[in-house]
């Protein structure tokens, strides 16, 4: 089964992304949220740089003509490809590579929340929320929204029709 370039450069931008992501927390610290923000920029940066590259490819592997539709699903496509890359990669990071990350920053969450003076009814919210940060499914609303703009944008602009044979 041959994969088109769409999956094929979803997966490349997901395993990338996963390999970045970790040497960068192992190298600034799993326990640092900047960490997580450089994980954010780099999913960013993966999702901009990615979609136009995989729509520009639909147009070329189309004979030099791409319509809007077909350049949206194509930059959707990459987003599945590339956040359920990015969703998988993130259950094992959280259950097998460090799964003490999830609990040290709960436990910050929880001691921020005592000192401020929080009810144990807040104190069970905000602990629950911070939780559920870590959740695999939290992965794709980032994605697939900021790919989203990016497919709308990109089909757009390299939209082309057709030439018509005289």
């Amino acid at each position: 089964m041959k994969l088109n370039n769409t999956v094929t450069l979803g997966l490349v931008a997901g395993i990338l992304h996963s390999v970045i992501w970790y040497f960068t927390a192992v190298n600034i610290g799993v326990y640092t949220e900047e960490a997580y923000l450089y994980r954010l920029m780099l999913m960013a940066g993966l999702v901009f740089v990615g979609v136009p590259i995989v729509i520009y490819l639909e147009r070329n592997n189309n004979g030099n003509s791409l319509e809007f539709k077909a350049g949206l699903k194509t930059g959707l496509l990459y987003a599945v490809v590339f956040a359920s890359v990015m969703a998988f990669f993130n259950y094992v990071y959280h259950q097998i590579l460090s799964p003490d990350t999830v609990d040290y920053f709960v436990s910050e969450i929880k001691k921020k929340a005592i000192s401020d003076g929080r009810s144990e009814e807040e104190i069970q919210k905000m602990v629950d929320w911070q939780r559920s940060n870590f959740a695999s499914y939290r992965v794709f609303p980032p994605v697939i929204f900021s790919s989203l703009i990016a497919s709308l944008l990109f089909a757009g602009i390299l939209q082309k029709k057709p030439t018509k044979s005289v």
